[in-house]
């Protein structure tokens, strides 16, 4: 470690810099956020519920002297049989604006099971301040900037005691690794219900590692405000999310190198400091569950109408590996166009119905491996202990997580990547400060996490734009076309696309009721376009279209002969090029439009569907068939038989730069098309 002894018109410098810097850099994530984030659906929009409305709703009811949602109860609901079953509740969750997806129904009033620290910190005083509800969107955002200003804040701190000399380039590339890391840009694509609880835990965990790492750099006597912030902060945390309870333990480090004095009454002072405030916080949260589910341990998850299982039965140990692999490891997926990036395609087999594709934290985000170098800290006398805080809490969150009966969850790696986040800088100023008299060394290591930080950088742009299809924006189709243009020409992007499937089948002869079986899907889920087949009576068939959202259109009921070979025609927009591709270059925009939206599907020669429908952009030339994209773990597998088929190619005479046809106009599907 470098000499502590600076000067003090050294010192006052720095800090002017210091702020300064977190200006700067603060402004810039405050927009590069300001993008990222999707705006609240404004009325009319198609949504399947209005879960961006739950927490302004808490408020209203607060402000009514009431803790239930002022909702009414739809009629329809308390009249079935069981109104949690989530198929009997299903058009009551999924009614649009009206709809009341996983809210909690007990007592005949709707609740919500998420903790209330972001209608106390942010909407109620929004509220009151200003007479209009805060729209969630923009709640996320400013929980997201104030997390990354306590973090940053902290990360300043280990610096100006520990590594005063770091020099300015490493100080703002620091504060760039605390934003570009903390997962943040790619969850707020959809700031919904969820995320904004999780970047309520995001801001409270962070003042909490911060004001924690004041209090145990402090002198005893100097200790007690520090903590008592730390730990209302860690209450505030575990009021948002939780599960951030397991954190709760590391607040008694900053008693443990005056546990001799346990007798004293400076020890019992800063003992209450630890614990009041974090207990005051989770003892009104147990209130809270009294009073609205008349048990203290109930947080609503048992009458969740989405189909939530008891809190009892919502962890397992045996999905602990796998989930830890998916969350740390899983590598992204690759697509035909841009952004080319897609969450993993790996599944864990264990996983609950509510499991997503993820995408792993050090593929995606690969200056977290810097993080190897955060175990030297364990020989600097003072920031070993900061180390070893936010290591216990990194690794009790994704515990926790990994063990979630659920599901492995997109969103839940905001969770965990702040945290890494900052044992990532702090391995990161350890190897400057390793390699300072070396240059060569020096050198190379800042070569290397720089260029670490790039890619960092760039894959969560790619990441948050694979996640948002509906963003547009000038630039940004300025920008994906030529990315487009530029894979077309290198050979990532394939130079031919499909006008029209002409497939040769055997349909199932018994397929269960109301279960739909997939024929052709695109795209990638949640963001699917998907042609089916559905039984709708013991004698008759549809077939359909939908797309991943609330959009679907069938054909009338008909009877099919499993017996014999059908031959299914089908031309689907969406196996076309995005809008953003050279492609479309010699199209005008009403042909091109009408293309993209093409849905025309005949089974021999009987027009079953033939119209125009709005598809999610394409992301792979090649459609998948008889499943969905990634699989669906056989609940929507096609039970019938594919015997071939043909692909019919548009020529790519229209495309500018002039490439040559791959292939002929038309040919035969081999047998690996249908696997």
């Amino acid at each position: 470690m470098v000499d502590l002894v600076v000067p003090a018109d050294r010192v006052t410098r720095g800090r002017r810099a210091d702020l300064i810097a977190l200006l700067l850099v603060g402004a810039g994530f405050s927009g590069f956020w300001g993008w990222a984030v999707m705006p609240d659906p404004s009325p009319g929009d198609n949504i399947q519920y209005a879960a961006h409305e739950y927490f302004p709703l808490m408020v209203e009811g607060w402000l009514q002297g009431r803790l239930d949602l002022p909702l009414p109860v739809p009629e329809g609901l308390l009249v079935l049989p069981d109104p949690y079953d989530p198929t009997a509740n299903k058009p009551f969750r999924y009614a649009g604006e009206a709809g009341i997806h996983d809210l909690s129904l007990y007592g005949g009033r709707l609740y919500m099971y998420w903790g209330p620290t972001p209608a106390l910190v942010a909407f109620l005083p929004w509220r009151l301040l200003t007479g209009h509800g805060l729209d969630t969107a923009w709640a996320a955002w400013a929980l997201t900037l104030a997390g990354w200003l306590f973090a940053s804040m902290l990360l300043l701190l280990v610096v100006r005691r520990f590594y005063p000399r770091t020099g300015p380039t490493v100080r703002i590339s620091a504060l760039l690794v605390v934003g570009v890391a903390n997962f943040a840009t790619v969850v707020l694509h959809r700031p919904s219900v969820y995320e904004v609880s999780i970047a309520a835990a995001y801001t409270f965990s962070s003042l909490a590692w911060w004001q924690l790492a004041v209090a145990l750099w402090r002198p005893p006597a100097l200790r007690a405000v520090p903590l008592a912030i730390a730990s209302l902060a860690v209450g505030l945390a575990v009021a948002a999310r939780p599960i951030w309870i397991v954190v709760s333990p590391v607040l008694l480090v900053a008693l443990w190198d005056i546990r001799s004095t346990w007798r004293r009454p400076l020890f019992r002072l800063l003992a209450g400091c630890a614990v009041i405030p974090a207990m005051a916080c989770v003892l009104l949260l147990l209130l809270l569950n009294d009073l609205r589910f008349d048990s203290p341990f109930e947080f609503g998850t048992r009458y969740q109408l989405g189909g939530q299982p008891p809190l009892s039965e919502l962890f397992s140990l045996r999905h602990l590996p796998s989930s830890v692999a998916m969350y740390l490891l899983a590598p992204p997926a690759t697509t035909d166009y841009f952004p080319f990036l897609f969450p993993s395609a790996w599944t864990n087999s264990l996983s609950g119905r509510g499991s997503e594709n993820v995408f792993g934290l050090f593929p995606l985000l690969p200056i977290l491996c810097v993080v190897a170098l955060s175990p030297l800290a364990l020989r600097v006398c003072g920031l070993r202990k900061l180390v070893v805080v936010l290591a216990t809490g990194f690794f009790s969150v994704l515990t926790t997580l990994s063990m979630f009966l659920f599901g492995v969850v997109l969103r839940y790696a905001w969770d965990l990547a702040p945290t890494l986040a900052l044992l990532a800088v702090i391995g990161l100023l350890l190897g400057e400060d390793r390699w300072r008299r070396a240059t060569v060394y020096r050198r190379a290591f800042r070569g290397v996490w720089i260029g670490l930080l790039v890619l960092s950088f760039v894959s969560t742009f790619l990441a948050t734009c694979a996640m948002s299809p509906r963003r547009s924006a000038p630039l940004l189709s300025r920008i994906t076309l030529l990315a487009n243009t530029l894979a077309l020409h290198v050979g990532w992007s394939p130079a031919s696309f499909i006008e029209r499937l002409e497939l040769e089948l055997m349909l199932p002869a018994d397929i269960p009721p109301e279960r739909e079986e997939v024929l052709i899907s695109t795209g990638r889920a949640p963001f699917t376009n998907v042609v089916y087949l559905r039984r709708s009576s013991p004698t008759h068939v549809v077939v359909g279209y939908h797309r991943g959202d609330a959009l679907r259109a069938e054909s009338v009921p008909m009877t099919v002969d499993a017996a014999v070979p059908h031959t299914l025609l089908v031309e689907f927009g969406s196996l076309y090029p995005p809008v953003e591709h050279p492609y479309w270059s010699s199209f005008n925009a009403s042909e091109a439009e009408k293309m993209r939206t093409r849905v025309r599907v005949q089974l021999d020669d009987k027009v079953l569907l033939d119209g125009h429908a709005g598809q999610w952009r394409s992301l792979s030339a090649k459609p998948v068939f008889g499943d969905l994209p990634g699989g669906s773990g056989g609940a929507h597998r096609f039970t019938g038989a594919f015997l071939g088929g043909v692909r019919h190619d548009l020529p790519l005479s229209h495309v500018d730069a002039g490439l040559p046809v791959d292939g002929p106009v038309s040919r035969r599907l081999g047998a690996d098309a249908f696997r």
